[in-house]
């Protein structure tokens, strides 16, 4: 077949991440024993996994090909400086992470995904001067400080969430009244109104956050006529 022939070969892969986030995917390959970077790796998918460099005519090898169709499902684009980017797809990225002939560098190792889907909180202090400081949101690892719905940026396929460099499945869908709670992040009860937030928004906040309280807060509604902290199922915060 002489010059014509198609010489199977195999890829390797380089991830990084920009500083928006973005993945950025280096396309190596094998070619007269020293890895070269294929130019326009966009290429290879419009063909059939085939390109020429050289005067040569290559193929990617069945082993490599996995790797790349799935970084194809990406739908990357061409970034300036030859490099594949796309956006960030958690369950594709948990799958290229496990396959052979591929490496990250630091700001891709950066990303981290987690499995565990966050759950509304609810986090109560008492201020004898202002009131109740209410703080809803979500328990996420690394943030000490809860993380509100609006924070939260879902992904393309809508069931993840970024939070700065983290990916966490997409909290499940709550109860308009709920939703409105999570979206507010802080609200205060003055003083003369928190009768009313008793009757009228503690149900909800025991019914669908995990709430804890303060010191001082746990103190109060301990000692009010609107019974003890056990009987209306709140916690107090660990110091």
């Amino acid at each position: 077949m002489g010059s014509s022939s198609v010489v199977e070969v195999p890829l390797r892969f380089s991830l990084s991440s920009d500083n928006l986030g973005n993945l950025l995917i280096e396309v190596l390959g094998l070619l007269g024993g020293e890895w070269i970077r294929i130019p326009n790796p966009l290429e290879l998918f419009r063909s059939g996994f085939i390109f020429r460099m050289n005067g040569a005519t290559y193929g990617v090898s069945k082993r490599s090909l996995e790797s790349l169709l799935a970084i194809g499902a990406l739908k990357p684009q061409i970034a300036k400086d030859g490099r594949l980017v796309a956006n960030v797809s958690p369950s594709i990225l948990k799958y290229l992470r496990t396959k052979e002939g591929m490496s990250e560098d630091p700001s891709s190792k950066r990303i981290e995904i987690l499995e565990q889907t966050p759950e509304p909180r609810a986090r109560i202090s008492y201020h004898p001067d202002e009131g109740l400081r209410i703080r809803t949101g979500y328990e996420i690892p690394g943030h000490s400080e809860l993380v509100s719905l609006g924070a939260m940026q879902p992904t393309p396929e809508k069931t993840y969430a970024r939070i700065g460099q983290a990916y966490l499945p997409m909290p499940s869908a709550v109860d308009p009244k709920v939703a409105e709670w999570l979206k507010g992040g802080e609200r205060v009860v003055p003083l003369e109104d928190i009768p009313e937030f008793f009757t009228r928004d503690l149900v909800l906040l025991r019914s669908n956050f995990k709430a804890v309280l303060d010191d001082k807060a746990f103190r109060k509604l301990r000692g009010s006529t609107f019974g003890s902290t056990n009987s209306i199922g709140l916690r107090r915060m660990n110091n």
